[in-house]
């Protein structure tokens, strides 16, 4: 069974701790090794499921993760992504969440949700949608600034009004679902 995947047992111990669906695009999911067969249950985590998708630019890759319900979004190297995935997605939402002024408390509690994921396929034509804007808006600006790090496009991502969320940034939205004040 490829990384990500969890049986059915294995899905029912995991009521305690956290789990999430990460939602592949069909590139995704084939280097990750295929989807679950198995619905995934609701999230436990505030921020949603995280939509994952493979970008290729030239001969960079990388993987988009976004969150379903603020469109906060991790950007991350696509190598050793098997092993590599769930804990570098970990790292970079909790260093975002940092940056944009979550508390700490509230970065654990999520960060603790996102133990365990179910790789499953996309169910949102919305989110996948700001994905191939926030694509091309990476893809652009790496032409710009080929040495910029991946922080810096999540960071730049979070400030990006966005339609589905009524014009509102991701930074915003996430702030409010996570129980935190904006910052200043």
């Amino acid at each position: 069974m490829p990384f990500g995947h969890c049986s059915t047992a294995a899905l029912a111990g995991l009521e305690e701790s956290g789990v999430f669906a990460l939602r592949a695009t069909k590139k995704l999911a084939e280097r990750m090794g295929g989807v679950s067969q198995l619905a995934p249950g609701p999230p436990t985590t505030a921020l949603g499921d995280w939509y994952g998708n493979l970008l290729r630019f030239g001969h960079r890759q990388l993987i988009l993760c976004t969150s379903e319900r603020s469109l906060l979004s991790a950007v991350l190297p696509a190598r050793n992504v098997r092993v590599a995935l769930l804990p570098e997605l970990r790292a970079a939402a909790g260093q975002l969440l940092s940056t944009i002024g979550v508390s700490t408390i509230a970065i654990e509690r999520e960060l603790g949700e996102m133990e365990s994921f179910s790789l499953t396929g996309t169910a949102s034509r919305s989110v996948l949608g700001s994905m191939n804007d926030f694509a091309i808006a990476i893809e652009y600006r790496l032409l710009q600034e080929p040495d910029t790090p991946l922080s810096a496009f999540a960071e730049w991502l979070a400030k990006t009004p966005c339609g589905p969320l009524r014009y509102d940034c991701p930074k915003d939205v996430a702030m409010r679902l996570l129980g935190a004040e904006a910052a200043g």
